[in-house]
């Protein structure tokens, strides 16, 4: 078996700003999923982060594969670390995979150093590479033969084969990207249930990263928690699902079993704005502390981008999650095609977020990931498309990357002032007040108080000051 390392190029955006996440360098989860499948089947496997250091590059360099994995923001990063390992390892394999690699995996084999792209899952396609199995015999590779043309092999069909045993966790990497609203939590330990996503929203590189949702093993969950606990002592799990509550049959199953065994810890998990058998309180009982809320839209226009409900539905599953003593993360996208008039925009948020009980409100920026219908229909909007590849380094969500007649300046500006209205208005400080009582985890005024180094607005707050502290000095 070939000797396989897997290197995460996973950074902070250099036009990062704090209002996306509180730290983008946490576990990279799938590729210690991937590695624990190789070893389960006799592969020597190991997971790297970059910037790689002197004792990275010593183990490395007895790799016959290199996995290289990125999202679009980190492609010329990905590109580095690729041409060093084929000046170092000139006789190696070298694979890229991951979003950007499986929607663009023309623009990737354009570069030299990679020998092909693994699209989708890439359990088994690693698995056979580290067998020595040709490209026509490993599932999802896109490669050039001979000639220069790209050639591909079907993925697999139905759910990917994933590890039965337990993750190796580096304690360095397990660091809780949600700091400024889970504070008593210093650590974080990622976790996935299912795979892929069963919508296909207009803006999402989901379907054609993964092409389908799978559910995963409840038993197996269970036990990869038990395992970090009493490993790390870890009290705070994310789920890193696209969308959780895609099955709730089993989704309560976790939750009662979770229960049973007596766990205690907190959990957060992504979930679309739609309730279809969900038990609530069940899952708040079983640590579920915030949820972070697929809105995009705040009103019907939500449906003409694959969300699978209205508004009005989408309204009462936030609810639901409040009623149910959870915190809500609520993230809506600003710059739509519609999105014309500044002052409509400012209405229609202040009209649907003062009947959402949103503690923690997160405004994004329309962007056009390769391989999304937002890029097929609308790259000829895209600010930077005549700036190469350096362009990809702008696909953050975290700027306005596309012109539909208001500036990037006009964006930012209005972002800014829909925070600040909501966070200043009656209806949160109410929401707030009501929450005193609730179990220890705090909000801090981090979702304010960062705003000032983004945006030419600023609040004058310390930086430590309560949501309600803030509420009512706004």
């Amino acid at each position: 078996m070939r000797k396989i390392s897997l290197i995460d190029c996973e950074r902070t955006p250099s036009n990062r700003s704090d209002h996306y996440y509180s730290v983008s360098d946490t576990e990279p989860l799938g590729l210690l999923y991937l590695e624990a499948f190789l070893r389960e089947r006799g592969v020597e496997c190991e997971v790297f982060k970059s910037p790689l250091d002197h004792r990275d590059w010593r183990s490395i360099d007895r790799s016959e594969v290199v996995g290289i994995s990125g999202l679009t923001y980190s492609w010329l990063a990905m590109k580095q670390v690729a041409r060093e390992v084929r000046c170092r390892l000139p006789g190696s394999v070298i694979v890229c995979g991951r979003e950007h690699a499986s929607c663009a995996a023309e623009e990737v084999l354009a570069e030299s150093a990679f020998d092909a792209v693994i699209s989708g899952a890439g359990e088994v396609a690693l698995w056979k590479i580290a067998q020595g199995a040709p490209w026509s015999d490993v599932p999802g590779a896109v490669w050039c033969d001979g000639a220069g043309a790209i050639k591909s092999t079907p993925r697999l069909e139905g759910a990917p084969p994933v590890a039965t045993g337990q993750l190796q966790r580096r304690k360095p990497w397990m660091r809780n990207m949600l700091t400024e609203s889970m504070t008593i939590h210093t650590e974080m330990a990622g976790l996935v249930l299912s795979r892929g996503c069963p919508y296909r929203c207009t803006f999402c590189t989901a379907p054609q990263m993964w092409g389908g949702y799978w559910g995963g093993d409840v038993e197996a969950t269970i036990r990869e928690i038990k395992v970090t606990q009493a490993k790390h002592g870890t009290r705070y799990f994310a789920f890193h699902d696209l969308m959780l509550n895609a099955n709730a049959p089993r989704l309560n199953l976790l939750a009662s079993r979770i229960i049973e065994e007596g766990i205690d810890a907190h959990f957060y998990g992504m979930m679309s704005a739609i309730n279809r058998g969900l038990d609530l309180k069940l899952l708040r009982e079983a640590g579920l502390i915030e949820v972070g809320v697929g809105l995009e839209v705040p009103d019907d226009r939500r449906r003409k981008i694959g969300k699978g409900s209205g508004f009005g539905e989408a309204q009462a599953f936030v609810q639901g999650l409040a009623d149910a003593g959870i915190f809500v993360r609520g993230l809506f996208i600003l710059g739509w095609p519609w999105d014309t008039n500044l002052q409509e925009i400012r209405e229609r948020y202040r009209g649907a977020l003062e009947h959402l009980p949103i503690n923690a409100l997160r405004l994004h920026f329309l962007t056009p990931f390769p391989g999304t219908e937002v890029w097929r229909e609308h790259f000829d909007r895209f600010i930077y498309r005549d700036a190469g590849e350096a362009a990809y380094e702008r696909l953050t969500t975290m700027e306005p990357v596309l012109d539909f007649g208001l500036s990037p300046q006009d964006l930012c500006e209005l972002r800014h002032d829909i925070l600040c209205d909501y966070y200043g208005s009656a209806h949160f400080a109410r929401l707030a007040e009501g929450q005193r009582d609730w179990p220890r985890v705090e909000m801090t005024g981090a979702y304010v108080g960062n705003l000032r180094g983004s945006f030419s607005k600023a609040i004058a707050v310390p930086a430590h000051a309560s949501l309600t502290e803030l509420a009512t000095r706004t």
